[in-house]
């Protein structure tokens, strides 16, 4: 009989950390074009003053904090299914950040959070723990 919580493999971790990544470059890569092509090359938001310029910043900068707490969360967890969950979590956080920051680039021309999130992102990836306690391989 299968466990309810079954502990994915550190294939399919390392499967999901390059997927993800790869969304958020080629997210980056269509942005770039668009506005390099001129089909968004005029900004259609404040990127600073805007309210969502302001909410987007703080969820990406809110990241910053939450990759050090999901870490010592990952590092105090001694159940190999429940911290795979939090690699995927923590991964997650940071893609989101990346992402977000995209839109406040797409939207305003700004790609400072955009770039913020990626290497938060990256941050993220190298800081995530195989579900057997070890470092993930990159």
């Amino acid at each position: 009989m299968m466990s309810p919580n079954p502990v994915p493999s550190q294939r399919a971790l390392q499967v999901i950390r390059y997927a993800m990544l790869g969304g958020i470059v080629i997210f980056g890569v269509v942005i770039y074009a668009l506005q390099t092509l001129g089909i968004m090359a005029e900004p259609v938001i404040d990127g600073t003053r805007s309210p969502v310029a302001i909410l987007i910043s703080v969820m990406v900068l809110g990241t910053i904090g939450a990759i050090p707490l999901l870490h010592s969360r990952i590092q105090a967890t001694t159940d190999a299914a429940r911290r795979a969950q939090l690699v995927i979590v923590l991964l997650a956080v940071a893609e989101a950040a990346a992402l977000a920051g995209g839109v406040l680039w797409l939207l305003s021309g700004k790609w400072t959070m955009y770039g913020v999130g990626v290497v938060l992102f990256v941050v993220a990836m190298t800081r995530a723990v195989s579900p057997e306690g070890s470092r993930s391989e990159p």
